[in-house]
């Protein structure tokens, strides 16, 4: 690194004075800082650079962003041999090691320099501006591409923009359109043909600095890897303080604990369900071929009224139980015919909704009761409810039909189900914000959509890529229960966006990681948005592995 400067240690003044005093015999850990500023090669300040501070297994690391004058500052309890790493698009990374001492202040200043090509500078832009390149023919050809083809993972990434042949591609393309049961000798053609054109190792021209505002400047993002997980889907903030990540493709959850920064890998038992459980008989079997192998495969999870945690299990058609406390684990068998149990929610009574993906159901669970109700949805040529809220104005469950391009609204007590068409596509999950707006992620339109349930009157809003002519795919929102902003995950920039409904006014994160691919959001006890980045195969993030990202808008307090 170009300067470090050695840094001091105020540990062994604050043991001294607390021996002086009143509590003899304790010494408080003292959180460490490392600071300084980040230039280019003439000087200039480098605003909004990502500093990221890695464990020395690489497994936990804490980012902060330079200031408009390149400053940065990250305050932290990691002590020992670390890693420090800067990024920003357009210049090369600089990675180098540091010592930190409890309570110590380091001094680094960095010079970020350019790369010496086009096709390096390439390398350090997002995945949609590779993406880009891929020449539709309009915007329903790129829609149905989106939903082939990026549901897993992005597109333009490291590992999926390497250059190919036309028969290696036929290769590829094939193997996943027959994963989602998709048989087009003429749909695959084209696929070769786009991907095989743009993907040429060429680099990538036209991409903006990216535009720092005072609103991010303050933001401290964590992440922890899960180094054995294989499809982390979705996690809650649970109110023990833990975070609970269920792993659909391994039958596991894992327990991370955000003050020690350790991670816990709980398996779940087999309770007697055969491997492949309900699924391997249904006509979901080819779409979900890893069931073979699982006994459950929970994808989506809650936390009940009574502190134990829902699974939706998609492999076992269960309602998976699991209590924390205790340890022990139960369920709710759902009847023959369910496919798919997909997204929970539970309303203000203690009844958890959900969505069931392949068998086009609606599930009411109370668990106070036991009673299981399925209702089945309006028929439709394309049928696949995805993400579902509950109305906190009047009650009522609403859905979106992700694959049919239609929202649903089902009364709580009539059980009566109206669906309605939309007019963009992709409608993925939702949320209601607390004046009763429902606020749907359009994941293959790249927009944000507004629905007042009341006027059916939508309201869109295209996010703004960070990048002009770059597209965005929203996968999942959430609304900040205090300020109502709508944060709003895009999976194939490594980026998060908040959308200021008042203002209406899209604010954008960087994330450290790249092949980042968020489901869901929550929102933790210490203020920040968190989720599982997920890409499936692991492979497909940077650094192999799936992880646990939580972001602070207004800076992460340490935890002593």
């Amino acid at each position: 690194m170009k300067e470090i400067k050695k840094g001091f240690s105020v540990r062994a003044i604050l043991c001294v004075g607390l021996l002086l005093s009143s509590i003899p015999g304790i010494c408080l850990a003292v959180s460490a800082t490392v600071e300084g500023s980040v230039t280019d090669n003439s000087g200039e300040a480098v605003a909004g650079a990502l500093v990221t501070l890695f464990s020395e297994d690489d497994l936990y690391s804490e980012t902060v962003y330079t200031n408009l004058s390149g400053y940065y500052k990250i305050t932290t309890n990691l002590t020992g041999k670390l890693h420090l790493r800067f990024r920003s698009p357009m210049f090369s990374d600089h990675r180098g090691d540091v010592v930190i001492d409890d309570g110590m202040i380091l001094k680094n200043n960095i010079s970020l320099s350019t790369p010496n090509s086009q096709h390096e500078i390439s390398e350090s832009f997002p995945a949609n501006a590779y993406f880009s390149k891929l020449k539709f023919k309009d915007n329903d050809e790129r829609a149905g591409f989106i939903m082939r083809c990026i549901g897993c993972h992005q597109i333009g990434s490291e590992i999926t923009r390497r250059e190919r042949s036309k028969t290696e591609w036929n290769s590829l393309i094939q193997v996943m359109l027959d994963r989602i049961d998709v048989h087009d000798e003429n749909l695959q053609k084209r696929y070769v043909e786009l991907l095989s054109e743009a993907f040429d190792n060429s680099p990538v021209s036209g991409v903006a600095k990216p535009v720092v505002t005072s609103d991010i400047l303050e933001t401290h993002i964590r992440e922890w890897k899960l180094p054995e997980s294989l499809i982390g889907h979705d996690m809650i903030a649970h109110s023990d303080g833990k975070y609970y990540t269920v792993d659909m493709g391994a039958d596991k959850i894992y327990i991370t604990n955000p003050v020690t920064n350790t991670t816990e890998t709980v398996t779940i038992p087999d309770q007697g369900i055969e491997l492949g459980g309900k699924i391997k008989y249904s006509h979901a079997a080819k779409r979900a071929i890893f069931a073979l192998t699982l006994h459950h495969g929970p994808h989506s999870l809650q936390e009940g009224p009574d502190g134990k945690i829902y699974t939706t299990d998609v492999v076992s058609a269960r309602i998976g139980v699991f209590d924390p406390v205790s340890r022990q684990f139960s369920g709710y068998e759902l009847p023959d015919g369910v496919v798919y149990p997909h997204t929970p929610r539970f309303d203000r009574l203690g009844t958890l909704w959900l969505t069931i993906g392949m068998s086009n159901q609606l599930g009411r669970i109370i668990p106070r009761t036991g009673e299981i109700k399925i209702i089945d949805l309006p028929e439709n040529d394309v049928t696949y409810p995805y993400g579902i809220d509950i109305n906190p104005k009047d009650g009522s469950v609403w859905y979106t039909q992700f694959t049919g391009n239609r929202i649903g609204r089902l009364d709580p007590k009539s059980l009566e189900v109206e669906e309605f068409e939309v007019n963009f596509t992709g409608p993925r999950r939702l949320r209601f914000d607390a004046d009763g707006m429902l606020w749907i992620a359009g994941f293959s339109s790249g927009l944000l959509v507004k629905l007042n349930p009341v006027s059916m009157q939508f309201t869109e809003y295209v996010i703004p890529a960070p990048s002009p002519g770059k597209f965005e795919t929203p996968y999942a929102v959430y609304v900040h229960p205090k300020t109502q902003d709508i944060w709003v995950t895009a999976n194939i920039s490594d980026h998060l966006y908040k959308f200021n409904s008042s203002e209406e006014q899209f604010i954008a994160y960087p994330l450290p990681t790249r092949g980042s691919y968020m489901r869901d959001l929550v929102l933790t006890q210490d203020g920040s948005l968190c989720g599982t980045s997920s890409p499936i195969p692991a492979s497909a993030s940077e650094g192999g592995m799936q992880s646990l990202i939580c972001l602070a808008p207004n800076g992460f307090q340490s935890h002593p």
